[in-house]
């Protein structure tokens, strides 16, 4: 990397970590932390989710697995096209609707209307895949930043996982989403 490069990286980080600082200097409650005041508009809550689909993985594994894959080709190029569609109508349907209920999580809905049977599973289900989704996540992105950097593996993972646990801490939900917007927006 040159200069130039490093000076471009190292000034987003420090922006993206100022950004969360000054988001959280306004949080007075738990609700604001999580929930953003419950003010956040859904087209913003839309394009979080959106850049969120839209990561490291779907960057690097997508195009490979599309041309690799043995039957690949159109069949699985037509599921690549589907997602961003399936991802409208989460958007436009799903997020208002939920915005709507005032619920603090979508497991606060589930047990209201499901039971708490189902709010526990559901949960168990969400964390153990979330889990091992960030983990997946979080190696595509270092194995993408290794090279770039041309650092062993082990530094960028600390790297990124650092910077995205102190940008999330300070910030909480509303630096989360403002950041996945500027990603979104790079990409």
């Amino acid at each position: 990397m040159t200069p130039l490069d490093w000076i471009v990286l190292s000034a987003y980080i420090v922006f993206i970590i100022t950004m969360s600082a000054w988001i959280g200097r306004r949080q007075k409650s738990q609700e604001d932390y999580y929930l953003g005041g419950r003010s956040m508009p859904a087209w913003q809550i839309a394009l979080s989710i959106m850049a969120t689909q839209v990561g490291a993985i779907s960057l690097v594994g997508a195009p490979a697995f599309i041309a690799l894959r043995q039957n690949g080709g159109l069949v699985w190029l037509q599921y690549e096209f589907a997602i961003p569609l399936a991802m409208m109508v989460i958007m436009l349907i799903m997020v208002p609707l939920y915005h709507r209920t005032r619920a603090v999580t979508i497991y606060e809905y589930l047990e209201k209307r499901f039971g708490r049977s189902t709010r526990m599973c559901i949960s168990a289900v969400f964390l153990v895949s979330r889990g091992l989704g960030c983990g997946v996540a979080l190696l595509a992105t270092a194995i993408v930043t290794a090279v770039c950097l041309n650092w062993p593996l082990w530094q960028t993972v600390l790297l990124i996982g650092v910077v995205s646990i102190i940008y999330t801490t300070f910030g909480g939900i509303v630096a989360d989403i403002y950041s996945d917007i500027i990603q979104l927006m790079i990409l």
